[in-house]
C-alpha cells in the first residue's frame, strides 16, 4: 500500500510563510536583514538565516531586541531551528518549547523538521 505523501496543516503553513518572510527580511521592515550590510548585526543575521553566512550571540541579540513579543517568539523559533545560538546546529528542545509557547497545534519533531527544511529554503 502507497503511503500519501506527507502535506502541512495549514496552520502551520501559514506559520512557515510568517517565519520564511522573517528570515527574508520582511515583517514590515522590521527585520530587513537581507538587505543590510553585512557590516551590521541585521544583516548577519539575515544572512546566517537564509543559511549564507554566520552571526554572533550579540548580533542575534540586536536583531530580536525591535521585536514586539510574538514576532520575537516566532524569530527566536526560526533562531533555534537554524541553530544561529548553537554553531548552526537546530536546537530541537527549544524548538519545541517555543512553538508550544506560540500555542500551535503541532511541535512534535517531525513538524518542527519541515518547519527548518522550509527557513532554510
Amino acid at each position: 500500500m502507497t503511503r500519501p505523501p506527507f502535506t502541512l496543516p495549514a496552520w502551520v503553513k501559514v506559520g512557515l510563510v510568517y517565519l520564511t518572510a522573517l528570515a527574508l527580511g520582511g515583517a514590515g521592515g522590521i527585520l530587513s536583514a537581507r538587505l543590510a550590510p553585512a557590516s551590521t548585526a541585521l544583516g548577519r543575521v539575515g544572512r546566517a538565516l537564509a543559511g549564507q553566512g554566520l552571526a554572533t550571540a550579540e548580533d542575534v541579540a540586536a536583531a530580536r531586541a525591535p521585536l514586539e513579543e510574538t514576532a520575537r517568539q516566532v524569530f527566536d523559533l526560526a533562531v533555534a531551528l537554524r541553530g544561529l545560538e548553537n554553531r548552526g546546529v537546530p536546537d530541537w528542545e527549544q524548538a519545541r518549547l517555543l512553538c508550544e509557547r506560540l500555542d500551535w497545534e503541532r511541535c512534535d519533531r517531525g513538524t518542527l523538521e519541515a518547519m527548518a527544511r522550509q527557513v532554510k529554503e
